[in-house]
């Protein structure tokens, strides 16, 4: 029985091309990402401003067929307190992501994006308790891991074969551990060179998660 990752790329090659010319637009980039969202604390169960860092590496392999992974570091310090209490809690997540994509050339500034991605989520979970009375102290630790595959369409879209400007919608339907989610991600692009471009996305999971806005710089190779 072949693996899931080889049996997504047989898929991948074997879709059909609608290619009519050639490409305005560029698929082989590294990429550094600054996210601010929300996550739900375990000591206080209320949501807390949380931080993450992302790296991706994405490569055109030919025949229109791109491969790409990213690593995610998520990270929330948590100090919630009542009159006699402290609680405490550390979240240390960090997220693996592999992608294969077949992307259709409308025309140099359009191109339609489906794929499929696989991504691993380990976290550790610290949580800290003390009485500030008779100051009793407890700890609590564990990790955990959650695994997820996802069909992803995403649209890319140039405003002309020169322009600076690009915009691209994704729609992801993940499946995993947890619950089914529906991600929706907005993003708009600013050529500020012929290599490096800014960029900003609004990320949101349809169900129930806060939105994430993510900060990138990409360089093009």
């Amino acid at each position: 029985m072949p693996s899931f990752k080889s049996a997504v790329l047989a898929a991948a090659v074997a879709l059909p091309t609608l290619s009519f010319a050639d490409s305005a637009i560029n698929y082989d980039f590294v990429q550094a990402s600054f996210a601010k969202s929300k996550l739900d604390s375990p000591s206080s169960g209320e949501p807390n401003n949380t931080t993450a860092t992302i790296f991706e590496l994405q490569k055109d392999l030919g025949y229109q067929v791109v491969a790409s992974v990213s690593a995610g570091f998520v990270e929330l310090k948590d100090r919630y307190e009542t009159d006699d209490s402290r609680y405490s809690a550390d979240i240390d997540q960090r997220t693996l992501r592999i992608a294969i994509d077949r992307y259709f050339q409308i025309s140099p500034t359009l191109h339609i994006v489906p794929g499929l991605s696989y991504s691993e989520t380990k976290s550790d979970v610290e949580t800290k308790y003390q009485r500030t009375d008779v100051n009793f102290f407890f700890e609590e630790s564990s990790v955990t891991y959650t695994d997820s595959s996802a069909f992803n369409l995403e649209t890319r879209y140039r405003l002309s074969e020169y322009s600076p400007l690009e915009l691209s919608g994704t729609v992801s339907y993940a499946t995993g551990e947890e619950e089914d989610s529906i991600i929706v991600d907005l993003s708009a692009e600013l050529n500020i060179s012929d290599i490096i471009s800014g960029r900003f996305s609004y990320q949101k999971d349809i169900e129930n998660s806060a939105p994430a806005y993510i900060y990138g710089i990409r360089v093009y190779f």
